[in-house]
């Protein structure tokens, strides 16, 4: 489920640093690991996935929650991974 920007709500949760939505989702929606890690790599019309919006957000337990694999090969339409953020 994508808005007509591209964001899921694991993607608005992430915008608002929101750990314990995001702990919901992911317990909600993804049965097993592969469709976990589907979810967390779904790419919103920028090229962000939700790591990316967790980064600046700020919210470090957020970030743990999403951001543990492939820091540096998820990119965005402009080139950057989560750790340029």
């Amino acid at each position: 489920c994508q808005d007509n920007e591209g964001k899921s709500p694991l993607h608005y949760a992430a915008i608002n640093g929101d750990d314990k939505v995001v702990g919901e989702l992911l317990q909600a929606v993804a049965i097993s690991t592969t469709e976990r890690a589907n979810l967390k790599g779904l790419k919103d019309a920028t090229g962000k996935i939700a790591c990316h919006y967790a980064v600046l957000s700020k919210n470090l337990a957020t970030i743990s929650r999403l951001c543990y694999f492939d820091l540096d090969t998820c990119q965005d339409n402009e080139g950057k991974s989560p750790l340029h953020y």
